[in-house]
């Protein structure tokens, strides 16, 4: 039981870092669309729309790390 909720642990900690990581990158993106010489070529409502949707899909992936990680507390307290 101990190595399977460890293994869950290091999961859902994979999930909370990639998302928080893909966040970081997506504020970065929008500050550099916002104020630099915006990516040539593109339409700027396109960027727009794909780094909100990279924001969501990165607090998504927060949320479920943070949900398994409450999960796995509540079996190892059980």
């Amino acid at each position: 039981m101990e190595h399977s909720t460890g293994q869950a642990s290091r999961w859902t900690s994979g999930f909370i870092v990639f998302g928080a990581l893909s966040a970081a990158i997506s504020v970065i993106g929008a500050a550099y669309a916002a104020h630099g010489q915006s990516l040539y070529g593109s339409s700027p409502a396109m960027i727009q729309s794909a780094l909100q949707l990279m924001q969501f899909h990165a607090l998504g992936l927060i949320i479920v790390g943070e949900i398994g990680r409450a999960s796995c507390r509540e079996r190892v307290s059980s």
